[in-house]
């Protein structure tokens, strides 16, 4: 009686050994297919690589690739809600030359289509660090032409090629990425064997702050303090008494360009100085230009947001005119005086659009800031491990961080602002809002230089 069931069951089980074995098989043929094609398609890639690679020759540049390098920087798409374009014209080699005392700019050539299509600098310029001035190299407008970017990488040889001309000098090497640059930050935060690790460190922003309105006039009756003009003994030693109580912070006020009545400071009638700063304009070589507007921002550029305390819209394709806030200096990180001293400045700068003031996260002076109606951006901050010591971000002590102008050189395309709720007459038009955060250190970040 059991053996026709044995039998049945026997059956059964080798038919359901053979469908497992014929299941695994297809799985096994379907998985080496798929590597197979994955191996073609890398193979095909790595030539398609090396076969543009090798028409491609990497150098410094010279005075006359001015025009090519300006080439690059006008590549770009343009998108967001205010779009914008960092330029240095006329000359963007020599604009790179104003910004250190060594800089150091690569080109890639397309050797065939006699082409330059990429670009990197390293700006090195003495700075305070932890107390004491040396070396640091700043890494900036690392860019490439929208043609070229899935055809060649020419990432790692640009590194390289930067840190054999600046390891003489010994430098602390930092960077910046836009905060809207997710590719970049993405390609640049991962771990790679040829590649000097990205540490970072926190975020910078930059406020974008109407001037003269009524928003910004200080009342003068309540205090009690007297604006002046200029640069003088008295300010110059102000300057060497505090510059040195920030990171990063520059050898000297006297950045490229300024005069001494770019120079405004607060001074007590027994003559101590408790406040100064310098309003920079870089326009003759460095400009913002709105690539466009889009969402409630198209609607705004067309009404007067000046009278309401907000930068002016700068009509679409043109450069802003602006100026920056450098070398800002409050005694004690007073919020309340920062706000008094930056009204008077602003009231000072009403031939301008708008000015720019960039601040590190926890800045003391953050709220001072904030409180003000503006526009903003904002960018990560990188230590450039070279030397691959693990983590160079605890290279910098507990000192707030002052950087005199960091701009969107490392951005392929143009600048997306941070979309904020703006009022008109008391009445809100709703847009998004973004926080900031950072670690226990109060940081102080400025707008000027790259």
């Amino acid at each position: 009686m059991n053996g026709p069931n044995n039998s049945r069951e026997i059956l059964k089980t080798r038919e359901k050994l053979k469908t497992r074995e014929i299941l695994k098989t297809r799985e096994m043929l379907n998985t080496r297919e798929i590597l197979n094609t994955r191996e073609i398609l890398n193979t095909r890639e790595i030539l398609k690589t090396w076969e543009t690679w090798k028409t491609c020759e990497i150098s410094i540049a010279e005075p006359a690739d001015a025009e090519c390098i300006q080439k690059i920087f006008d590549d770009g798409d343009f998108e967001g809600g205010i779009s914008v374009k960092f330029n240095r014209e006329p000359d963007p080699y020599l604009s790179f030359q104003n910004d250190g005392e060594h800089v150091v700019l690569i080109i890639v050539r397309d050797t065939q289509k006699k082409e330059v299509f990429g670009l990197g600098g390293c700006v090195i310029r003495q700075e305070h660090v932890n107390g004491n001035l040396q070396n640091t190299a700043y890494l900036t407008g690392l860019k490439i032409l929208k043609s070229y970017q899935r055809r060649i990488n020419c990432i790692i040889p640009g590194y390289k090629l930067l840190e054999e001309k600046t390891a003489e000098y010994n430098p602390f090497y930092y960077t910046t990425i836009l905060e809207s640059n997710e590719t970049a930050i993405k390609l640049l935060e991962k771990r790679r064997k040829n590649m000097p690790p990205y540490i970072y460190i926190g975020k910078y922003t930059v406020f974008c702050i109407g001037t003269g309105s009524k928003y910004t006039s200080p009342k003068t009756s309540n205090s009690g303090y007297g604006l002046k003009r200029g640069h003088s003994d008295a300010v110059s030693n102000f300057y060497k008494e505090n510059l040195s109580k920030y990171n990063l912070s520059p050898k000297s006020e006297l950045h490229y360009g300024l005069k001494n009545e770019d120079f405004y400071y607060l001074q007590l009638p027994d003559g101590e100085i408790i406040a100064a700063c310098a309003l920079w304009n870089q326009q003759s070589y460095k400009q913002y230009i709105i690539s466009g507007y889009g969402g409630i921002y198209k609607f705004l550029s067309h009404i007067p947001t000046k009278l309401f305390g907000y930068p002016k819209m700068p009509k679409a394709g043109t450069p802003a005119n602006y100026a920056s806030i450098a070398a800002l200096i409050i005694k004690d990180d007073d919020p309340i005086l920062a706000r008094l001293f930056l009204k008077m400045v602003l009231h000072e700068a009403k031939a301008y659009d708008f000015v720019m003031l960039g601040l590190f996260e926890n800045h003391p002076l953050k709220d001072a800031a904030l409180r003000f109606k503006h526009i903003k951006y904002q960018s990560r901050l990188y230590a450039v491990d070279y030397a691959r010591n693990g983590d160079s971000s605890d290279c910098l002590d507990g000192r707030s961080i002052m950087l005199d102008e960091l701009s969107i050189m490392l951005d392929e395309q143009p600048t997306k602002l941070d979309e904020q709720p703006i009022k008109l007459d008391g009445r809100p038009i709703k847009l998004d809002e973004r926080p900031i955060k950072l670690d226990g250190r109060p940081i102080m970040l400025e707008v000027g230089l790259l």
